[in-house]
């Protein structure tokens, strides 16, 4: 199955109002959001594995969570 890295304008907030504005709101910064694809081939195709602050961070993180199986195409 494909992962994707994109990058992006908007780090997503919790929405949680009992939760601090830090944590809470949407913040304008550049980030990387990492999406899997759906192995049913539903709607969406692809669903959110998370943000990091760098690329390298988003990297890092896929290579962990799918291991010794994943490839990289650029």
């Amino acid at each position: 199955l494909e992962v994707r890295i994109v990058r992006q304008q908007c780090w997503y907030g919790t929405g949680d109002v009992e939760d601090p504005p830090a944590l809470r709101d949407d913040r304008d910064v550049e980030c990387f959001r990492v999406l899997f694809e759906t192995a049913d081939g539903g709607e969406p195709p692809f669903t959110g594995g998370g943000q990091h602050l760098t690329v390298d961070g988003a990297i890092h993180a896929v290579e962990a969570l799918v291991g010794a199986t994943l490839q990289w195409n650029d």
